[in-house]
C-alpha cells in the first residue's frame, strides 16, 4: 500500500505494525527506533527502506515544498523550525541507521 506508514491504527485505534515490524522507545520517551520489514516493496518492486521515509519526511517539511501536511510532522525534533525556514533541513530529528532501521527523535515524549 503506497500510503502505508510505519504503523497503522486497528479498529480500536491502537497502533499495529505496518512497514515497521517493531520499535523501541527510549526511557525518556523522546526517541523511537523502528525496525522495518524487509519484504515491504514499492509498486515497481524496489524495497522500501529507511531512506525512503527520510526523503519523504524531509520533502514534506521543507518550506519550499509548502506541503499542507507539514504540520503533521511538527512533533519531530526541529521540524517546526525547519518548516519556518529558521533551521537547516539536516537538523530534522530523523536518522537512518541502516536500510531497515530508522530513528525518530521527538520534541517531547508522547
Amino acid at each position: 500500500n503506497i500510503f502505508e506508514g510505519l504503523y497503522v491504527l486497528d479498529d480500536q485505534d491502537q497502533p499495529i505494525p505496518a512497514v515497521a515490524k517493531s520499535f523501541k522507545r527510549s526511557e525518556d520517551g523522546k526517541k523511537y527506533t523502528f525496525d522495518l520489514r524487509k519484504d515491504a516493496k514499492w509498486s515497481n518492486g524496489d524495497r522500501v527502506t529507511a531512506n525512503d521515509f527520510m526523503f519523504a519526511w524531509k520533502r514534506a517539511i521543507k518550506p519550499e515544498t509548502a506541503s499542507q501536511y507539514a504540520s503533521m510532522l511538527f512533533y519531530v525534533k526541529n521540524a517546526k523550525e525547519i518548516n519556518k525556514g529558521t533551521m537547516p533541513l539536516d537538523e530534522l530529528g530523523v536518522t537512518v541507521i541502516n536500510d531497515y532501521k530508522l530513528e525518530v527523535e521527538l520534541e517531547q515524549p508522547i
